[in-house]
């Protein structure tokens, strides 16, 4: 059983300069390198880019730049990626990844996807049903007076789907709006084997605080 985790944070925010990320490759000694790229903000300003161009949607900077930088040094040394940069596209930044692999002859990296945030379709069913959503800005009971101008609607995921693309051998997860902490809760869950189930709500507590510490760093 392993006994012993380093976890790296590449990034807090975008875009953000893949230097400290590089270095922390080189000299860390580190398992797992977490990007955290979204806000709230950010996402929004992604789903436009997004409906101007379908093939957009994912945070550009870092998983063009970034990874042309960081992804053969970091599959070299065996240290495994988990970024939120896929935004809105994670399928579309998952093949822009896969094509910078293919350039460096990375022939056996495999990519995870953790999607299924979006839920702007789901907003009318869910309203149908009785579904309160509480205007936070104006305090009004629901979003009636604002609908027809959300840009987007996401649901924070939790670390559920990349542990499971880490167990399926996955080198770099690509994931849209999970929560903050699960870029490293999740590489944390996978390693040590824990369930969400007893005795392990204390030990995914820690994690949890752990991961709050370090993302956004």
């Amino acid at each position: 059983m392993v006994r012993k985790l380093r976890l790296g944070a590449g990034s807090g925010w975008a875009p953000s300069d893949p230097q400290p990320a590089l270095e922390l490759i080189e000299k860390g000694n580190i398992d797992y390198l977490g990007f955290d790229q979204l806000a709230e903000l950010t996402i929004a300003v992604l789903q436009i880019t997004k409906n101007r161009d379908p093939r957009r949607g994912y945070a550009w900077q870092h998983i063009i730049d970034g990874m042309k930088m960081l992804l053969a040094p970091a599959h070299r040394k065996g240290i495994k990626i988990i970024t939120n940069g896929g935004g809105v596209n994670c399928e579309e930044a998952a093949n822009q990844v896969l094509n910078i692999a293919r350039e460096n002859n990375l022939n056996d990296l495999k990519i995870g996807i953790v999607s299924g945030d979006d839920i702007l379709d789901k907003l009318d069913g869910c309203k149908n049903k009785g579904w309160k959503f509480r205007n936070l800005d104006t305090g009004e009971d629901d979003i009636d007076s604002i609908r027809e101008r959300i840009v987007s609607a996401h649901a924070y995921i939790g670390a559920d789907g990349i542990i499971g693309a880490l167990g399926e051998g996955a080198h770099v997860v690509i994931t849209g709006r999970v929560s903050d902490n699960a870029l490293f809760v999740a590489p944390i869950m996978h390693q040590f084997g824990w369930k969400y189930q007893e005795p392990y709500w204390n030990l995914i507590g820690a994690a949890v605080t752990v991961g709050h510490v370090i993302e956004c760093a």
